[in-house]
């Protein structure tokens, strides 16, 4: 999933943040846009780590890139080479005994069933792979996510 930073019609200078991820910086640079704040190369990392899981899904979100199962948030790229995962609550504790792993806040408030995975701890694609198959597995025990609603469509055009 590409996500597009530009004004205007479609065609207009703008950046698209994907695989590309320095010629996108500077598009957004050269349109004085935001970039964005994830690590391009662990988003690119977890993508392949996420490769032929099925469901997954990509969004932008919380000034990162959030890799979605089937609707849930399973874990996003965040800045510095560090990941938001999402994992068992009961797990956390033993999970936070690890180097590079704390709780995760927002707003100065703990997220229940979150941690700040560093960089340090996910180094290796090896440990990488461990983490992804934890927050997937994780969010595979949640129930489904309800079908959003739809908007009924006008039956005359609006003038």
């Amino acid at each position: 999933m590409d996500v597009q930073f530009g004004l205007g019609e479609a065609g207009d200078e703008g950046a698209q943040i994907g695989h590309t991820g320095e010629c996108a910086r500077a598009g957004a640079r050269r349109a004085n846009l935001p970039t964005m704040a994830y690590d391009v190369e662990l988003a690119d990392r977890i993508r392949a780590a996420m490769s032929g899981i099925e469901g997954v899904a990509e969004k932008a979100m919380f000034g990162g890139l959030a890799f979605l199962v089937h609707g849930h948030m399973a874990l996003a790229a965040a800045g510095k080479g560090s990941m938001m995962a999402r994992v068992d609550p009961a797990q956390a504790p033993e999970l936070l005994q690890r180097k590079g792993v704390g709780p995760m806040e927002m707003k100065g408030r703990g997220m229940t069933g979150w941690l700040l995975v560093e960089q340090e701890a996910v180094d290796t694609e090896a440990e990488l792979r461990e983490w992804v198959q934890r927050c997937v597995a994780f969010v595979a025990t949640l129930p489904p996510k309800p079908a959003k609603a739809t908007r009924p469509r006008a039956l005359h055009p609006r003038v």
